[in-house]
């Protein structure tokens, strides 16, 4: 015969049991990973002024992200070099359709003269770009970004040739 203690200690049993299946569960998990396409930024082409006469005022000559070209205070004029003169534009390479940042690491940089030059600064500053912020790859996954910018010479500035370099800074979003 089955005892009472026995009767109980199984219902005791079960119930235990029974609560860890009702009190427990289990449920799957997805996963998954996209990677991207390293971002490489090219010098399509170099920002040039070409070739700009001065007058003995200081002054401002900009470059448009249209390759337009205009002046301030003592820019007497440009030469007929000036159809020389556009704006630079990188070439960004990356996956395609995705939207990227866009920055320059400084908001101005200075042009050091060489040659006759040597030892002269200009500043180069007031960027622009376009597009500005962000922008999205092509179905390619490449974009070109036109930049352009404003530099400031003094009075009486030595003429001869000034250069300065400056990052453009491409992360995804």
């Amino acid at each position: 015969m089955i005892s009472i203690k026995k009767i109980l200690s199984m219902s005791i049993c079960s119930l235990v049991a029974l609560n860890s299946v009702v009190f427990g569960a289990e449920g799957n998990f997805g996963a998954s990973i996209e990677l991207l396409s390293a971002i490489t930024v090219t010098e399509n082409t170099a920002m040039d002024f070409g070739k700009i006469m001065i007058g003995s005022e200081l002054g401002t000559i900009t470059i448009g992200v249209d390759g337009a070209i205009s002046g301030t205070g003592g820019y007497v004029g440009i030469s007929a070099d000036s159809t020389l003169a556009t704006q630079a534009i990188m070439d960004i390479t990356g996956s395609a359709n995705e939207s990227v940042s866009l920055a320059l690491e400084n908001a101005s940089i200075t042009l050091t003269g060489t040659g006759i030059a040597l030892g002269e600064t200009l500043t180069l500053g007031t960027f622009v770009l376009n597009p500005t912020g962000t922008t999205t790859l092509s179905e390619t996954g490449t974009a070109a970004i036109n930049i352009g910018g404003t530099v400031s010479f003094a009075a009486g500035q030595k003429a001869g040739p000034y250069a300065g370099t400056n990052t453009l800074i491409v992360n995804y979003n």
